[in-house]
């Protein structure tokens, strides 16, 4: 299986368990071809964290596990307008440096990036959502702002040149899949795999689905292959 770039084994297993529904250890070897320690590894931390069960000497997806899914893929059905609001996220007391620190980091890996000082700025649908977070991660207060009207010289927070690599690779990665004459089975996963990839890039880009701000090229062509590849493995 082709090697998708900044897609974790991790992702990858659950991604291959989710096709094939019902699978043996055997079957992902031979999908993923990597060595039985990295898979085992990874099998037991989905386990654990409740995504994945094994029974009968096979693995699954939990419910747990289909709705984390569904949840990373939600981006692709907001590509002409995304109702979510910007939000300045102001960390105003915490505990323990390491667990600011986690907060920080969860909130990046949903799109948010450093806007000043203990200031994150991202999208976000629900107030809740931060604050639920935030409980976790044990921050004793944080104030959330909402920006009303978003500019364009907001975007310079971003790394927009290093997002635009992602698309550009993401479109290798499905010239890829078009291209390849292996087996269905093979060719859907692989689709699916890059997809998942597809919908990470757009969750950290702030120009999806923002009003007002128009796509460059690079962005109308990663579009483009995401219609091509999504008709082997969605509707």
């Amino acid at each position: 299986m082709q090697d998708n770039f900044s897609i974790s084994n991790y992702i990858k297993i659950l991604i291959i368990i989710e096709d094939q529904t019902n699978i043996s250890f055997e079957e992902i070897l031979k999908l993923l071809k990597l060595p039985k320690g990295i898979v085992l590894t990874n099998l037991s931390k989905l386990i654990k964290e409740n995504l994945i069960k094994f029974e009968n000497n096979l693995y699954k997806l939990t419910t747990l596990g289909e709705s984390w899914l569904d949840d990373k893929l939600t981006i692709l059905k907001k590509l002409d307008y995304d109702d979510r609001k910007f939000k300045l996220v102001f960390i105003k007391n915490y505990s323990n440096r390491s667990c600011k620190t986690l907060f920080v980091d969860k909130l990046k890996k949903n799109g948010f990036v450093s806007f000043a000082y203990q200031v994150i700025i991202g999208k976000c649908d629900y107030d809740a959502n931060i604050h639920a977070l935030a409980k976790y991660y044990k921050i004793n207060e944080i104030e959330i702002i909402e920006i009303g009207n978003f500019q364009e010289k907001y975007l310079d927070y971003w790394d927009i040149a290093k997002i635009d690599d992602k698309y550009e690779q993401f479109v290798i990665n499905a010239k890829t899949v078009l291209s390849n004459n292996r087996l269905l089975t093979a060719i859907r996963i692989n689709a699916k795999i890059n997809i998942y990839y597809f919908a990470n890039i757009l969750i950290s880009d702030p120009r999806i689905g923002t009003r007002g701000i128009n796509y460059n090229e690079t962005i109308k062509k990663a579009l483009g292959y995401y219609q091509k590849i999504k008709i082997f493995c969605y509707d």
